[in-house]
């Protein structure tokens, strides 16, 4: 649950992690992962990861936009049938910038 609730402030647990340049983090909702074709199969983890590996080169935004448009190409002209909420993030070096 990010940023819902103050670091030690009830029963979920904490903990911080180092990035280091090029580190990726993808926060999505199950609205990402559940969509279904119109064969009733589901975009899955495992596609979600592959796509991720496979682009881990682009931009924050670039990779976002790509994990969109594939759960879109995937769902086709089906109904959405639950909210996405996608957040990805890429540390940078300051030469970089």
């Amino acid at each position: 649950m990010l940023g819902a609730l103050e670091p030690n402030s009830s029963h979920y647990p904490y903990s911080e992690a180092s990035w280091a340049p090029r580190d990726l983090l993808v926060l999505y909702t199950n609205g990402i992962t559940e969509e279904r074709d119109s064969n009733g199969k589901q975009f899955g983890h495992e596609r979600l990861e592959k796509l991720i590996l496979e682009h881990a080169n682009y931009t924050s935004a670039g990779l976002k936009q790509i994990i969109l448009d594939s759960v879109a190409d995937h769902v086709g002209n089906m109904a959405q049938r639950d909210d996405m909420t996608l957040m990805v993030a890429k540390a940078i070096s300051v030469g970089d910038r």
